[in-house]
């Protein structure tokens, strides 16, 4: 669940005998600390004051860049002590630290390859649509954004020199039919959508112990996302629905949304959002409507991601399948 994450520790009482130096300037000297498979977090030392930032992949750090799992609760709670331990420093010390930047993902195994479902994916709570090729969908916005790709694919694509074995592996994965499809939200500031009832920001203890408050955001924004594989006209028959579908289909959902709220208007500001609002939930409603039958599509996606969710649940007892599973369904 936890992959990417940025903290500081304000007043840094351990050591770097575990680190590696890699560069120095007036102000600040950067490590590298590498995990036991050889993946590596950045960590920082600001000169003038005892303070540490520390950041990368908790994930990769602890299970190495060529892993496909995923860090349950027991397994962050372990990295954190892995990390506290590498720098020699109390638990307590790193425990109380607030997160700034995080990641939050799955690799979920789907039962159709990554490169015909990334393309279908068009819509997500209204923020800005991105892509590369058939193997990375994104959606940023100001604070927040949305990454789904093929992780096999990018483990294949990884350049370095002693891994051939290990992406010939992969690519005997892909073509025995296993796909994972990775999807991670980064949030800049994860205090605005992860709520402490009793501190303001979100500390790497918080995490530990609410673990499942990772998940429980990470299924509501699951079920925000809108795939679309077409249309069966055959069962359209409302006038408006139809020249909708066929705009859609002529253009692509995302410019052809951007047209259509382009031309909504309204005598207030209130009443223009209301009138785009009411626009951007009419296509929506349109895409779940009339989907092409057997092909994939968004009940697909969904039961791709249950699934994962349930195998998930045998280890991880912070999992609670039924919340998420409505979340999931919205």
């Amino acid at each position: 669940m936890i992959d990417n994450i940025q903290i500081r520790i304000n007043e840094f009482t351990g050591t770097f005998i575990n680190c590696q130096k890699v560069n120095e300037n007036q102000n600040v000297i950067y490590f590298k600390l590498f995990g036991k498979f050889g993946s590596s977090l950045t960590i920082t030392q600001n000169k003038a004051r005892q303070v540490v930032n520390i950041l990368g992949s908790i994930r990769k750090w602890y299970f190495g860049q060529f892993s496909l799992l995923d860090l349950k609760q027991k397994d962050f709670s372990n990295a954190i002590d892995r990390l506290a331990k590498s720098l020699e420093i109390p638990l307590s010390e790193i425990k109380n630290v607030t997160v700034h930047v995080c990641e939050i993902g799955l690799n979920i195994r789907t039962s159709t390859p990554c490169k015909t479902i990334i393309p279908l994916v068009v819509n997500y709570s209204n923020l800005k649509r991105y892509n590369y090729e058939n193997e990375t969908v994104g959606f940023i916005g100001t604070h927040k954004e949305l990454r789904i790709y093929d992780k096999i694919q990018q483990l294949i694509d990884w350049k370095r020199d002693n891994t051939l074995i290990k992406k010939k592996s992969f690519g005997m994965l892909k073509e025995k039919g296993y796909h994972f499809l990775r999807i991670e939200f980064e949030l800049n500031n994860i205090s605005e959508y992860i709520k402490d009832s009793f501190q303001k920001n979100i500390s790497i203890n918080f995490i530990i112990n609410n673990y499942d408050t990772l998940y429980l955001f990470w299924s509501k924004e699951i079920s925000k996302i809108l795939i679309s594989n077409g249309f069966n006209y055959d069962h359209i028959k409302n006038q408006k629905e139809f020249a909708l579908a066929v705009g859609i289909d002529s253009i692509g959902f995302s410019k052809f949304k951007t047209e259509l709220l382009t031309r909504c208007s309204s005598k207030t500001i209130n009443g223009l959002k209301t009138s785009r609002s009411k626009a951007n939930a009419e296509l929506i409603s349109l895409v779940k409507k009339y989907p092409l039958k057997n092909k994939y599509d968004l009940s697909k996606f969904r039961i791709d991601i249950a699934k994962t969710l349930i195998r998930n649940r045998e280890k991880d007892a912070s999992i609670s399948l039924p919340v998420l599973l409505r979340n999931l369904w919205g």
